[in-house]
Parts: structure tokens; sequence; C-alpha cells
């Protein structure tokens, strides 16, 4: 992974918030107003703005009720009311969304993770994020046996070669970049044939480096998932092409680990089209 070392400072990248645990509790135990309340500034929310009578039928209360809860919103400043008689959400909401702490920052809560998979597969492990048609390096925890592929913070790929790469590509909702530059014999620089990769890539759940930005170094990776079923990052560890089978499996097996903990840190989870990361050959 030797190569050009260029630097760009990681700003305002944050993680989704964490999903806060909620409990289920019995109906005896909630306080049916206060439900009812809810109900009626999400009715509001999903609709933008709502009379009176729209927010009656659709949550199937009296009329009656809607206006004492909407009476009482409006007071706090919870809920706005139009000269038509409509209503919208009031500025409360947004103070109150400004007080809600942040996530984590990706890298912060990555690094613990990255640095238990690096010592359990003795290499360099990475965490990468999209940036325009590039894939940007924004964490790492170095080897531990202190040589071997090591990959620098700010390290940049090309968005079609690698694995961490194709993964983020593979979640991509636009177009293939423009430019699929044939870096080494293993690139795929078509676009039928990369279109097919990325498809494989995300009905398996991993992806695999078979030396196509660098000869003779290979990688796995696997999408760390966010609560919206994006892809916001990719966990992936760089290893030389001549690791023998059963290193590759437990690479394999480590990675996909990793990412899931971290998606579950994120409040994601794993697609329902994807099984059981497996190799596309038998290793």
């Amino acid at each position: 992974m030797n190569g050009v070392f260029i630097y760009d400072p990681i700003h305002a990248f944050r993680a989704p918030t964490v999903k806060a645990v909620t409990c289920r509790m019995s109906p005896s135990h909630q306080i049916p107003a206060i439900d009812r309340g809810i109900d009626v500034i999400e009715a509001i929310a999903a609709s933008g703005r709502a009379p009176i009578s729209d927010l009656s039928a659709r949550l199937r209360i009296p009329r009656s009720t809607v206006y004492r809860l909407l009476n009482s919103l409006q007071a706090r400043g919870v809920v706005t009311r139009d000269a038509d008689g409509s209503y919208g959400l009031g500025p409360w909401l947004l103070r109150m969304a400004r007080a809600v702490p942040a996530g984590p920052d990706l890298p912060t809560l990555a690094r613990p993770v990255l640095e238990r998979l690096a010592d359990a597969v003795d290499n360099a492990a990475k965490l990468s994020v999209r940036d325009g048609d590039e894939a940007l390096v924004v964490a790492v925890a170095p080897s531990p046996r202190g040589y071997g592929l090591n990959v620098q913070v700010g390290r940049r790929f090309p968005l079609h070669a690698g694995a961490a790469s194709k993964m983020l590509l593979a979640h991509a909702t636009d177009a293939l970049p423009r430019r699929l530059a044939r870096l080494t014999r293993q690139t795929i620089s078509d676009r039928a044939l990369l279109l097919a990769e990325l498809a494989h890539i995300r009905a398996e759940g991993v992806a695999e480096d078979r030396g196509e930005f660098a000869e003779g170094i290979c990688a796995i990776a696997a999408p760390v998932m966010d609560a919206t079923g994006g892809c916001p990052a990719v966990v992936s560890v760089p290893f030389l092409a001549a690791e023998p089978a059963w290193r590759i499996r437990e690479i394999r097996r480590a990675v996909i680990a990793a990412a899931r903990e971290l998606t579950a840190a994120l409040g994601g989870g794993v697609p329902a089209d994807q099984p059981a990361a497996r190799s596309r050959n038998a290793l």
C-alpha cells in the first residue's frame, strides 16, 4: 500500500446518533394523553400542515380531543396555527432537536473495533468512507507486528479498484465513475463487468480485492450499515496475495464481525438480501 501520502482533514464527519434503547412498557404504565399528543405531532410532521378535521380523521380521535391537544401544544410552541386553521410544527421542536447530543464521530467510534480487529488478524485494519469518486481512509489500526501492510489516515483510493472502494460503490445510488482506469491486470475497467461485480458484492455482503489496486496486494471488506439502511463506511484488512487460504478465511470472518459490531453501534442491521458472507471462490 505504499504510495503518495495525501492528508485531508476530516471536517464535521459525524456518525448518526446511536439509537436509544426503548423499553416497551405496559399500557397501564403509560399516560394516554401524552401518547395522543405525540400521535398528533407525528401526524402533522407527516403531512407538513393539517387542519383539525384531517387530524381527527387520520388518528380516529374526536375533534374536541384533538382541539384540546392542539391548544396545549400551541401554548408551548410545539405547534403553530395558520390563519386558515391548519397546524404545523413549531419552534419548540427545533430547540429540542438542537439539545440532542451528537453521536460520537465515526472514526472515534471505530478505533477500538479496528484495534481489536488488527490484533485478531495480525494485520492493519482500516475504516473508509466515500468522498466523491474516491474512498477516503478515516481511521486505521496499524499491524501489531510493526511491519507489513499499513495505510495512513487521509489516503485515497479510486472507487472501482479495491475491496473497500468497491463496497462503497456497491451501495451508492449514483452512476459509476466516468473514468475506470486500469491500474493492474486485475482491475475491473469494463463497466458491465464492474456492475456485475457490484451486484455480487451487495448479495454477498463482502468485497474482495484481488490485486486490483496494486499487484500482489489483496484485501477483504465488509459494510458498516446505519439505521437508514445506508452504508456510510466500510471496514477492511489488506494482506499479501501469498497468504494461505486458512488465513484468508480467518481475516474474512474477523472483518465481517468487526463491521457488524460497528453496524450495531449505529443502529443498523444486515440487509435482508445478504446471506452469511462467503467468498466467490472456495478458499
